[in-house]
């Protein structure tokens, strides 16, 4: 911090002052954006034909500015059904800036963006008492797609001359401890074999199906 001597009489200048002031403020860096005193905290000045009053000055802490074009999203364009909430991740925002990011469904805010369906991720991101946000940032489209299930036909054996078994199925590929109660609807499968058929293996196959499962 520095000083103007001013009040000076007859052309005559800082020159005839002996000693030096010093003066200080309470700002620190990380102090909030205001304005602050700037006070004299000691003084050598001295002049034979003058006195001395110290005026305070003031120092001005602007904000400081963030560009949203250091942001970005760190996000997969489409992610495959896990049971578990998946969404862009917001990147590149300092943490005293003010931000949160809101999904949305079908225009709908959601909590979490957990089951299949298209997504839009938004960034709020705010000015705060020490930074002012300037420009422009999109918002992240993202997809959740289904995850896939296996229908496999159970094995079976019988002997030369038995009538066919009943074929059953299993089905596998589920995710995050879920099990087929998420799964409606049922399938068929059949078999060419027929009662006196000669031994050997015959391939069971699907021949209808009525399963659906709203995120596989």
């Amino acid at each position: 911090y520095d000083y103007v001597i001013s009040g000076f009489v007859n052309g005559e200048n800082a020159t005839v002052v002996k000693g030096t002031a010093v003066f200080g403020s309470i700002y620190a860096v990380g102090s909030n954006a205001t304005t602050y005193d700037i006070t004299l905290a000691s003084s050598t000045l001295e002049s034979r034909n003058y006195t001395f009053k110290y005026v305070k000055g003031t120092l001005t802490v602007n904000k400081a500015t963030f560009d949203l074009a250091n942001a970005s999203w760190v996000s997969e364009t489409t992610y495959t059904y896990n049971g578990k909430h998946q969404a862009p991740v917001l990147v590149g925002v300092p943490a005293w800036v003010s931000k949160e990011v809101v999904y949305k469904k079908a225009g709908e805010s959601v909590e979490e963006t957990v089951d299949v369906g298209e997504y839009t991720a938004v960034a709020v991101i705010e000015s705060t008492a020490n930074y002012d946000v300037i420009g422009t940032f999109e918002n992240c489209e993202y997809v959740i797609s289904a995850a896939k299930l296996t229908v496999t036909a159970n094995r079976k054996e019988i002997k030369y001359y038995e009538t066919a078994p009943v074929y059953d199925y299993t089905i596998t590929g589920f995710v995050n401890n879920e099990t087929v109660s998420v799964v409606s609807g049922s399938a068929t499968f059949s078999c060419e074999y027929k009662v006196a058929d000669v031994v050997a293996t015959y391939p069971i196959t699907k021949t209808a199906s009525t399963l659906a499962a709203s995120n596989y």
